[in-house]
């Protein structure tokens, strides 16, 4: 089986800078949870970062965020800080 480790320490450095930027310039963000497959602790991990908005690929592992974090489903707003997921999918190329 293959194991990622990721540095908490790392990760809250570069989210922070991240979300400065962003805040600076009045634009929100996503993380892309594409490569964690909806893996719980992970999810925890970036729910107790701050990380306001999630968004993945495949539904399952959207339905996986929603069952770690109850209050990220889609439509809902928790204050004061609201949970979004996003659907992230590349249209199929036509014929």
């Amino acid at each position: 089986m293959n194991r990622v480790t990721i540095n908490l320490d790392a990760l809250q450095h570069n989210l922070s800078v991240i979300n400065s930027w962003m805040s600076r310039h009045g634009a929100t963000w996503t993380v892309v949870t594409k490569v964690l497959c909806g893996h719980a602790e992970s999810m925890r991990a970036l729910q107790h970062l701050g990380v306001q908005s999630m968004g993945d690929s495949r539904l399952e592992n959207l339905h996986a965020i929603e069952r770690v974090i109850p209050d990220s489903r889609p439509g809902t707003c928790v204050c004061p800080h609201p949970r979004r997921l996003m659907m992230w999918s590349i249209p199929p190329m036509s014929a």
